[in-house]
């Protein structure tokens, strides 16, 4: 071969290599890119899925409150027509416990996030509901020592109702006579370990009753409610009565 043509062959073959590295340069830009976009594009779907996901949860929320309201308002207009004391009282009853409900909803419904609330808000919250609901003035002072936790609403719901079942219970039968205290206490024993306590320094349960066998509805309703907790139930009665709950916190789960 003459030796241009091999000085043109040589040129040719180091022009075609540096070329051929551009071109799989390109190639391989091109396929990060595309594999770039298509997880963007899958991340936006996925944003604008959780975001409707997120209105219609909203939604929810919004007609869950909105119904609960409803059944309240009807309770507390067909108790102005009751005569009965007994009946009254339990329909007051039904009443507190479809607002310990209705409590998580709302504060559901008025926070970005929809699947879980601050406990530490919602124990004030309930425990001023009741002290306006009974009337108590000052007879009866409160004691809060209560961790800021936001819990789950699947354990918000029967850890309100309890609560509201402890609370009540000790705002009409410790103090028969004078006034007293009640202390409510929501503290982490342990990692992701709670327990809730609930105390007051009345006259306790009367000599001779064992009040691990009470089947009151209110004790069976706390007691049904701590299972669906996953938690124990504890009840004591030394001055004054004691309930405790303790329990695994569970992560919401989006």
């Amino acid at each position: 071969m003459p030796f241009t043509d091999s000085v043109f062959m040589w040129l040719v073959h180091i022009n075609f290599s540096r070329y051929l590295n551009y071109i799989v340069y390109i190639l391989c830009l091109g396929l990060l890119a595309n594999k770039f976009l298509s997880r963007r594009k899958r991340s936006i779907e996925l944003l604008q899925l959780a975001t409707k996901n997120q209105r219609l949860l909203k939604e929810l929320q919004h007609r869950i409150k909105n119904n609960l309201q409803i059944v309240i308002s009807l309770l507390n207009t067909q108790s102005e027509y009751l005569k009965d004391d007994e009946v009254i009282n339990v329909v007051q009853s039904i009443q507190h416990r479809i607002y310990a409900i209705f409590l998580i909803h709302k504060k559901l419904y008025q926070t970005k996030n929809s699947l879980s609330i601050d406990i530490s808000w919602y124990i004030k919250e309930l425990v001023n509901y009741l002290k306006d609901s009974f009337t108590i003035n000052n007879k009866i002072k409160f004691e809060l020592n209560i961790k800021s936790v936001q819990l789950d609403v699947e354990q918000a719901v029967p850890l309100g109702l309890i609560l509201n079942e402890a609370i009540t219970n000790a705002i009409k039968y410790a103090f028969p006579e004078k006034g007293g205290l009640i202390s409510i206490s929501f503290k982490e024993i342990s990692k992701n370990e709670y327990k809730l306590s609930i105390a007051d320094n009345g006259i306790g349960f009367s000599t001779g009753i064992n009040y691990g066998e009470n089947n009151t509805l209110g004790m069976n309703l706390m007691k049904g409610l701590t299972e669906q907790l996953d938690g124990t139930f504890k009840i004591t009665s030394k001055n004054g009565i004691t309930v405790t709950i303790e329990f695994i916190k569970k992560e919401s789960v989006i």
